[in-house]
């Protein structure tokens, strides 16, 4: 698609705090809003997606690209025109908001869905007559191609999509539908939409933000607090595989490095938490409490800066930043601009470490400046690496990280000293041993710290800890997909 250059107002703002700085953009579309629709790709590029808010048939949205060299916004994707080029574009069509995520598959192309802006009108009643339902589409940033995956005058049953997963791996994209909470997936190979199930939401009462885990699992929240989890492998939703009884929506997500660890906050009632979902022991664990400073119930902000396990959240004029292993709190700045409803965006982090956040109904988008280099922010994450979640991931299906080693693979999997400082040194034996396996080691969110494989000699290794914290860090030994794992802990 060619690059369209658009006009913009731009402000620029220095906070008295520190060195961090703000920088915001109000995008040159009339009436447009932003209802969340902040994504990244894997070299550190931020995207924003709004739609112009209409529900006439001038309703329509658009997605853009940041450029960190010009420090600037260049529309790459226009919905309608995809729509219509694709032959899938009706007149009842009201793609008027983009309230999903930007998501990147592990084929490196960024997924995002479309919502209806009828809402607005308390046009509930409308839904299943009127609109034929929200889109699925796609953006890959080697090509510059955008593409509808909806199959031809299906859509996504009659709803429009708050969110959505991505499961490319089984060629797959997930949504939650409102006002309903249906829940869909899509093939994006021919477009085949199937509705799995639905959630008992109230109508209107949908949770904003949805989960998929390294297994291309879709878990969405019910209102009886418990989760839905689809399962691709075995075609089927269960209820509830971790305890969790909090909250009735999730307002925003990230992953770690790994992908083992989803971070993300449940809302209720306004009483906002951020709980810890580890992937491969099916648990979630409470992290810290998000203040009343968050506005909106429905949605809120979220990045991880995956090398310093700092979770940021923007909450009104305040940056706010959570230890992702503590939960320990401090407030980085106090300054921000403060739009009406609050900042939404998740993920957003560009190739320095510096946040992005879309203000919430209104046009503006926002940089905040760390100005606190990210040396990781250029590099694939492993839950993106096909390889990785192929060979490696997968193998959780049968190993649990545990305190002890696993012995179901016929292998063992030993550290000594432990707990140690700063050296440990880590042993496979048995037969497991002579397939010559990967050592890695993780720490306790997910993210990967070292790589020992080739410093391995008959299924022995060391690891000098020196400059890494006190804490519990993950040992992984596979082969193939079969796996060993053991936790360590660093005490210094």
């Amino acid at each position: 698609m060619k690059k369209i250059f658009f006009a913009y107002f731009f402000i620029c703002a220095a906070i008295a705090y520190g060195a961090i700085t703000t920088q915001t953009w109000t995008m040159y579309v009339s009436g447009a809003a932003f209802w969340g629709g902040i994504g990244r790709d894997w070299n550190g590029t931020v995207y924003a997606g709004l739609g112009n808010h209409l529900t006439n048939d001038n309703a329509n949205s658009v997605v853009y690209r940041y450029n960190n060299s010009t420090n600037d916004w260049t529309q790459v994707m226009d919905v309608k025109v995809v729509s219509q080029a694709a032959g899938n574009w009706l007149a009842l069509d009201r793609p008027g908001k983009i309230h999903s995520t930007i998501k990147q598959g592990l084929d490196g192309k960024l997924y995002f869905s479309t919502h209806s802006a009828f809402d607005t009108d308390n046009d509930l009643a409308n839904y299943p007559s009127l609109f034929r339902g929200g889109h699925f589409y796609c953006y890959d940033p080697i090509s510059g191609q955008g593409r509808d995956l909806s199959d031809p005058n299906v859509g996504a049953g009659h709803c429009g999509l708050t969110d959505l997963a991505v499961a490319t791996q089984y060629n797959l994209v997930y949504g939650i539908g409102y006002p309903y909470g249906y829940m869909y997936k899509q093939d994006i190979r021919n477009g085949d939409s199937t509705f799995l199930w639905a959630t008992q939401s109230q109508v209107g009462q949908v949770s904003r933000v949805v989960l998929e885990d390294n297994y291309g699992r879709f878990l969405c929240p019910n209102v009886t607090k418990r989760f839905l989890i689809y399962d691709p492998v075995t075609d089927s939703v269960t209820f509830d595989r971790f305890r969790h009884n909090y909250g009735t929506t999730i307002t925003a997500a990230v992953k770690s490095w790994t992908g083992d660890s989803i971070y993300y906050i449940m809302s209720e009632g306004g009483d906002d938490r951020i709980f810890r979902y580890i992937v491969s022991r099916d648990t979630a664990q409470f992290v810290a409490y998000v203040d009343s400073g968050n506005t909106s119930s429905f949605k809120a902000s979220l990045a991880l800066r995956w090398d310093q396990n700092k979770l940021y959240i923007a909450l009104g004029n305040r940056l706010v930043s959570i230890n992702a292993l503590t939960g320990a709190r401090i407030t980085e700045a106090t300054n921000l601009p403060n739009p009406s409803y609050g900042w939404y965006g998740c993920n957003g982090i560009d190739r320095n470490g510096d946040l992005f956040f879309s203000a919430a109904g209104n046009r503006t988008v926002m940089k905040v400046s760390l100005a606190q280099p990210c040396a990781i922010c250029t590099q694939k994450p492993k839950y993106l690496d096909s390889a990785y979640v192929d060979s490696v991931d997968n193998a959780w299906r049968t190993s649990t990280v545990a305190e002890s080693a696993e012995k179901s693979l016929s292998g063992i999997l030993t550290a000594t000293p432990n707990p140690f400082n700063p050296d440990v040194t880590i042993v496979v034996a048995g037969a497991f041993r002579e397939t010559f396996p990967h050592i890695m080691i993780f720490d306790i969110t997910g993210r990967f710290v070292a790589d020992l494989t080739s410093q391995v000699y008959q299924g022995r290794v060391s690891w000098n800890a020196s400059g890494m914290p006190s804490g519990i860090y993950i040992i992984k030994a596979w082969a193939g997909k079969q796996a060993l794992t053991k936790a360590i802990t660093l005490i210094k």
